[in-house]
C-alpha cells in the first residue's frame, strides 16, 4: 500500500491544511488505527476523506499525536504535497 504519512502533535480545533497535486484521501488517525491501517487490517478515522477539491482542510478532533496519512494510489509515491498546521488562538 502506498501513501504517505507525517506524525504530528496536535491541539484540539487546530487546522490541518493538506496541500497536493491530485485528488487524494487524506485521514487523521489515532496510534491503533494507524497501525491497524499499515496493516491493511480494519481501522478508524477521525476526520478526512476523499478530496477532490483541494487544498483540504481537516479539524484536529482533540490534543494529541496524531497521524495523518494521504493515499492518491498509484500518483502516490510521485505526488507534491504540503502539510501547514493552523493553531487555535
Amino acid at each position: 500500500m502506498d501513501f504517505l504519512h507525517s506524525q504530528l502533535h496536535l491541539k484540539i480545533g487546530d487546522v490541518v491544511e493538506v496541500h497536493c497535486d491530485h485528488p487524494c484521501t487524506i485521514l487523521v488517525m489515532n496510534e491503533v488505527d494507524f497501525q491497524l491501517y499499515q496493516r491493511g487490517q480494519k481501522h478508524n478515522y477521525h476526520n478526512g476523506g476523499y478530496f477532490e477539491v483541494l487544498p483540504a482542510r481537516i479539524v484536529a478532533p482533540s490534543d494529541g499525536i496524531w497521524h495523518i496519512t494521504i493515499d492518491a494510489g498509484h500518483a502516490t509515491p510521485a505526488m507534491k504535497y504540503n502539510i501547514r498546521i493552523y493553531p487555535v488562538g
